[in-house]
């Protein structure tokens, strides 16, 4: 149904091979320097910064300097451990068909917490009263963390959604795009392809100036 043989691999005129086709015509591929991934390794160091005086982080996080990407692909590097190549939209896209098609197998196996993949959700205690948790979702890696007052009322809120490292300045879209030469006929297409791969909680409307006029 997804276009996917065994082992997940694409069916040769599938639609999705279609599409995949279709985007590789007009990706933009790149090996960004310094790219790297979000994961459950990195949850004490954003955890603690949740709940502190730095009331930027939670719209321009950072892990020790650097903005890693989060999402299906993200996850499937990070858990294959394979070699970075050249990729773009298609790779991201391929990525979320393969996870659909491992969801499927393991809600076909029982849905076993145990059968899991590590990490998928966490929870953590900050001090008295604090607490945060961590959980995969559809876009990326999601972080919320609370705060109760003596009367065990909600006194703090905080919340840091997988968009704010995909599309932050420094971020993955930004080094994707760096240095790509895009042609007249293929650059709209292309940089909407990239955003679109990152999958935005918000709508976006794209608009592409010549060099001259920038």
């Amino acid at each position: 149904m997804l276009g996917l043989d065994e082992g997940e691999a694409l069916r040769s005129g599938s639609p999705l091979a279609v599409r995949v086709a279709a985007l590789n015509d007009v990706d933009v591929k790149s090996i960004p320097v310094g790219h790297s991934f979000l994961s459950v390794a990195d949850d004490p160091s954003i955890t603690k910064r949740l709940l502190g005086d730095d009331s930027t982080f939670c719209y321009c996080p950072d892990v020790d300097g650097n903005v890693p990407e989060t999402g299906p692909w993200a996850r499937q590097i990070s858990r294959d451990r394979v070699p970075l190549g050249p990729f773009g939209a298609a790779e991201r896209l391929m990525a979320r068909f393969n996870e659909i098609v491992r969801l499927c197998a393991w809600l076909k196996a029982g849905a076993q917490i145990a059968a899991a993949e590590h990490g998928i959700i966490e929870r953590y205690k900050l001090g008295p009263r604090r607490a945060a948790a961590a959980v995969e979702c559809a876009r990326g890696r999601l972080y919320h963390a609370v705060e109760l007052d003596a009367q065990g009322r909600i006194s703090r809120f905080e919340f840091l959604a997988p968009t704010e490292w995909n599309f932050h300045r420094r971020g993955p879209l930004v080094r994707n795009l760096q240095g790509a030469v895009l042609t007249a006929r293929r650059r709209g297409d292309a940089v909407h392809a990239v955003i679109a791969s990152l999958d935005p909680c918000v709508a976006f409307t794209l608009n592409v100036s010549e060099v001259r006029d920038a």
